[in-house]
């Protein structure tokens, strides 16, 4: 994401997605890695970018779910 090999305007959409950008670790390599996204658009190009709150879902959603229970055959 910092140092994307395409040429300026070369995309109609860039897709970002399932928290991707949290995994960039400092405030220059988040803005480094925007603006790469920005550079590779067209002018009315859509960024997407989708962000989940894994920590929320962890807290509020069981890890998994267990088998139902079926008395004999």
């Amino acid at each position: 994401m910092r140092a994307l090999p395409f040429r300026p305007s070369a995309f109609d959409v860039v897709l970002c997605a399932d928290n991707s950008l949290p995994h960039l670790l400092s405030a220059d390599d988040l803005r480094t890695a925007l603006l790469g996204m920005r550079r590779v658009l067209h002018n009315d190009g859509l960024p997407v970018i989708t962000v989940r709150a894994y920590d929320e879902a962890r807290r509020t959603h069981p890890t998994a779910t267990s088998p139902p229970a079926r008395a004999g055959p």
